[in-house]
């Protein structure tokens, strides 16, 4: 407690500063531009400085103190040794259903010299690791992340920017201080850019410094390529979305000087991305997106694989359209020939959320089908593959979705990057027009000619669903509305008739509504609208029942599907980008809190004043979108839905409440006052993944292809004691998975977090993925592929350095 009365101390101390640099001695008008000296010279002020730095250094001192005294009672103190990375430590304590080293992925010693012996007529008596996988059941494994789920890593050459491009230099002062370039003979500065805790980029906010995480949207704004994110240089819109420096280069944490020895082939950019240092604050913070992959690679490792041998990552820079996201595409490429080159066996990928994405735009590729033969699964997890109206609501509407709040004895600390570095890039990077709902959903349940039955089988279990879904039907009038879909999906989704479907109980004795274990919680996305413009009743109210908007044409309703008019009406891309968030408003004020709160008059000008004037005015701002849009439609291979060659497993899950739509009110486009609900996985609403596979099912049969499409339920009831659980052993078109959040009585439980970000950390997914990497045939087949591994097997080749290196190359072509 003493520290903590210290450290109040110490903020009273930073107020006190705060307050006599606010003063205006002369009693001026605030001035409405501020020169760059100004702002160095007062926000960091080397007064200010020492006491927030020792604010920072003791807070930290005492929650490590805390911890560790909590943790380590019977330890001494001088016994104790701090693991500053988080990266060390494994923080996933949950216990998982098998064990990962009873069942592993190593043939043991003995085994493999039999099998060398017999089968490739080497004599080896102490057969390496690496080799006892190449015999053994297990593939190797290559992992995608998600958005924000990359750490990226930014590099700085001060000494060239201070002296080649002033204008830029200038702006890096104002947004971050001298928290970067301090020095600007300094010829190289490296930083965590995304998501660190520490230093110009760090989430944790006190008091009002660092509010509006301007260095971080600033510099989340530059890209290696003049035209990595925009689709028309022509008329300058890279000045106001991508921006380009020479001597400004970002890439993944483990490509650059710094980190480049801990790439671990990819893995160490997506491994527990958070990077804070205070164990308090990691354990708080680093669930869902932030732990990324960190969890699951653990169990890999613990299991025989090898960075860079036989298991890899792909960090993915998301801010980048697919199409020109060159890195990733021969990432993917180089990381499934190294991986099939050193085990002669075939790869099995796994992307999350929007790293499914990415892996889907590269399978459809005509000039990646060489590749295919060397895949054995792609396990999509979450998959947003038609969109998802979730990130339309977030990034027009600005929430503080990355927010958290700490008080700590009384300290009020802020974890938070939305307020004003988000809301710098996030409404213009490709990411939001490649993941808006997609139109192709609508034409595909509207087709008339080639896609006919399955719209209208897919049309018949949505009615199917919402009659019988919470209230008892007959079996007859089931059957009735079973026909079309049955014909074509029978086994892909139970039948609501059968047993593990049929009602449990009344929801509460006042009501006739049943709870039904066997619905897919999607809504009518053809004759429902996406967005719906604020339109109140008479009393001020607003509905609160979603399908009253459903098969309605108003023009405050805007669709999924194409425009409902030929004025270009009702069309969820035309409001788009039309009523796109402007956010140079919060950028003035942004600039505008700067001047108020920090600025004193009577210092040199250095280095020029801030023109304010120079953001682009809303009409230039708000075409971006269009262009983007225009542009999505030209490159993207994605919009088709076509069909992957590869055997998929589509894992999604109902359980969680997931934005499918919102009203927004009609004078604010960002300002969204009420969402609605349906199922999905927290981020990803269910019509998303389930109609994609749906549809590709429905190719694959009717062009008689050889590859399979399963469908998964992940958190699903019927994973407990149900024909549905997840078999490998059985040939499933459709299987369940249950979750953590499922407690012994088969319920929910709400106290813990099952949301789209914790899906590949859950004990029960690491466990199917066990399932889905061993093959015990594999111990039995002799390929030359598997031979040519054996014999090209080198004890002394570093295989993580190499593909450290390798990647390096890569994105440096890319540059």
């Amino acid at each position: 407690m003493v520290y903590f009365q210290k450290i109040l101390l110490l903020i009273l101390s930073f107020n006190a500063i705060y307050s006599l640099m606010s003063f205006n001695d002369n009693n001026k008008p605030l001035k409405v531009k501020a020169t760059f000296e100004e702002l160095d010279s007062i926000m960091y002020h080397s007064e200010f400085n020492k006491v927030w730095e020792k604010v920072r250094s003791d807070i930290k001192n005492e929650i490590i103190n805390q911890k560790l005294q909590k943790e380590f009672e019977d330890i001494k103190p001088e016994e104790l040794k701090l693991k500053e990375n988080i990266d060390n430590i494994d923080i996933d304590d949950e216990p998982l259903l098998g064990s990962a080293n009873s069942d592993s992925c190593l043939l043991s010693e003995e085994e493999t010299t039999e099998i060398l012996k017999n089968k490739y007529e080497i004599i080896n008596n102490t057969p390496r690791e690496e080799i006892r996988f190449i015999v053994g059941k297990c593939h190797p494994v290559i992992l995608i992340p998600g958005l924000l789920s990359t750490k990226l890593q930014v590099r700085v050459n001060c000494q060239n920017l201070y002296n080649e491009e002033k204008d830029i230099f200038k702006k890096v002062r104002f947004y971050c201080g001298e928290t970067v370039c301090s020095n600007i003979n300094s010829p190289y500065e490296e930083y965590d850019l995304l998501i660190s805790g520490l230093g110009p980029f760090e989430l944790i906010i006190i008091g009002d410094i660092n509010k509006y995480s301007a260095c971080l949207g600033y510099f989340l704004t530059f890209f290696n390529t003049k035209d990595a994110c925009s689709p028309d240089q022509d008329e300058g819109h890279d000045k106001y979305v991508c921006n380009y420096s020479k001597n400004i280069k970002i890439g993944y944490y483990g490509s650059t000087e710094k980190t480049k020895k801990q790439g671990q082939c990819g893995l160490k950019a997506i491994h527990n991305v958070l990077m804070i240092g205070d164990p308090t604050f990691e354990e708080s913070l680093n669930t869902g997106v932030f732990r990324s992959y960190g969890p699951l690679i653990n169990k890999l490792e613990q299991r025989g694989y090898k960075p860079g041998f036989s298991l890899g990552g792909i960090p993915n820079d998301y801010r980048k359209f697919l199409a020109t996201n060159v890195f990733t595409t021969n990432a993917i490429r180089y990381q499934i020939e190294n991986l099939y080159k050193n085990t002669g066996k075939s790869v099995v990928i796994i992307g999350h959320s929007f790293g499914t994405n990415t892996m889907y735009s590269n399978l459809i590729k005509e000039e990646n089908s060489d590749l295919l033969p060397k895949i054995k699964k792609f396990v999509a997890v979450g998959p947003p593959f038609a969109g998802s109206a979730t990130l339309l609501r977030n990034f027009f509407s600005s929430t503080n979705k990355y927010h958290t709040d700490f008080d700590l004895s009384g300290i009020k600390l802020t974890a938070d990057f939305n307020d004003f570095g988000f809301k710098m890039f996030a409404n213009l990077i490709p990411t939001v027009t490649e993941l808006r709902p997609l139109p192709i959903i609508g034409q595909l349940l509207n087709n008339n000619n080639e896609y006919k039955d399955f719209g209208e089988a897919i049309k018949e279990r949505l009615y199917l669903e919402k009659e019988c879904g919470n209230r008892a039907c007959s079996e007859n009038f089931i059957n009735q509305y079973s026909v079309k879909f049955d014909k074509l999906f029978k086994g892909y989704f139970p039948s609501l008739t059968e047993n593990v479907c049929k009602f449990e109980s009344p929801l509460d004795k006042n009501t006739d509504y049943f709870t039904r274990k066997c619905i897919t919680e999607m809504f009518n996305m053809v004759d429902c609208p996406t967005i719906i413009e604020e339109k109140r009743d008479s009393d001020g109210n607003l509905p609160n029942d979603f399908e009253k908007y459903c098969g309605k044409t108003d023009d405050n309703l805007y669709f999924q599907q194409e425009c409902r008019n030929k004025n270009g009406k009702n069309c969820l891309d035309e409001l788009y980008y039309t009523k796109n968030k402007y956010p140079f408003d919060e950028m003035n004020e942004k600039a505008q809190f700067f001047i108020d709160n920090w600025v004193n008059q009577g210092f040199d000008k250095k280095f020029g004043e801030v023109d304010f004037s120079e953001y682009p005015p809303r009409d230039k701002f708000l075409s971006i979108p269009r262009k983007q849009i225009e542009y999505y439609k030209e490159t993207s291979l994605n919009q088709y839905l076509t069909t992957p060659k590869v055997d998929v497993d589509i894992v999604y899950s109902s359980y969680n409440p997931t934005q499918v739509a919102y009203i927004y009110d009609e004078n604010d486009f960002s300002n969204g006052s009420q969402d609605l609900y349906k199922g999905g996985d927290g981020e990803v609403p269910n019509w998303s993944p389930i109609i994609s596979g749906l549809k590709w099912i429905y190719d694959i049969k009717k062009n008689n292809l050889k590859n399979k499409v399963r469908l998964i339920e992940f958190c699903s009831r019927l994973g407990k004691d149900s024909e549905y659980v997840f078999d490998p052993n059985k040939d499933q078109n459709f299987a369940a998975l249950s979750c953590d959040c499922i407690d012994d009585n088969n319920l929910y439980n709400n106290e813990k977090s099952c949301s789209h970000g914790v899906m590949i950390s859950d004990s029960h997914f690491v466990n199917y993925i066990y399932k889905v990497i061993d093959d015990p045939r594999e111990e039995d087949i002799i390929t030359s592929d598997r031979i040519n591994a054996v014999y090209n097997f080198k004890n002394k080749l570093d295989y993580e350095n190499k593909c450290n290196e390798d990647l390096i190359q890569i994105l440096e072509s890319d540059v």
